[in-house]
């Protein structure tokens, strides 16, 4: 929570500036840049679809590629496609370390382990960790861990621009990132890792920095 008892709350949004300038400057894009690309292609030329969610998506719609600060790529897939994709081993094809070899199921609403089945599957690459999420189709609906979103604003996939080139996304990205991430257009979200912890309002308490506020216009 954020105090103003004895100027906590300043306090504690110099903090939140310095962490931001300090991931931007740890990130490094290049390389997140090349990882992602390699698995759009490597899914695409194996006849997989996926979507960017969480800051993945986020980036999408904001900044056009990358959140500055980020530090990981999020995706999408359903759950036998992740299946599969395992069997195949197309990851470790082009590079990934597997942190998980087996199921990994969805569960509505809910991120914790049952049973010993994930709800993510988290990938290796020159030591940044990625995350490929699940989802099930039911009854005109797609359910995620993150809640459920109609079929028809979520498919089929689009293409948005993302650094040089291009990912997947919900039909619908808008209608997405309001359900997943309320506030999204108009807050920095922060963890001790990137983007998503203590929930500061750019527009209404602190001057922000330029270089971290939302654009005004999304690139749709």
């Amino acid at each position: 929570m954020c105090s103003t008892v004895n100027g906590s709350r300043f306090t504690i949004h110099t903090m939140a500036i310095k962490m931001l300038k300090m991931f931007s400057t740890l990130v490094d894009v290049k390389n997140m840049i090349e990882q992602i690309k390699s698995v759009d292609d490597i899914l695409t030329k194996n006849g997989f679809k996926y979507c960017a969610v969480a800051g993945t998506l986020l980036g999408c719609v904001r900044h056009r590629g990358f959140i500055p600060w980020d530090d990981d790529f999020d995706i999408l897939m359903e759950e036998s496609d992740i299946a599969l994709i395992l069997e195949q081993k197309l990851l470790e094809s082009i590079g990934f370390e597997i942190l998980f070899q087996g199921p990994v199921l969805c569960y509505e609403n809910d991120n914790t382990e049952r049973n010993g089945i994930p709800h993510v599957l988290p990938i290796v690459k020159h030591g940044e960790q990625s995350h490929i999420f699940p989802y099930r189709k039911l009854d005109g609906k797609i359910l995620t861990n993150n809640g459920e979103f109609d079929n028809e604003l979520t498919f089929p996939f689009r293409r948005l621009q993302f650094e040089d080139f291009s990912v997947l996304a919900p039909q619908n990205p808008i209608h997405y990132l309001n359900l997943s991430n309320p506030g999204w257009d108009t807050r920095l979200m922060i963890r001790g890792k990137p983007h998503e912890y203590t929930i500061y309002d750019m527009d209404h308490y602190w001057p922000v920095p330029d270089e971290f506020k939302c654009p005004k216009k999304y690139f749709l």
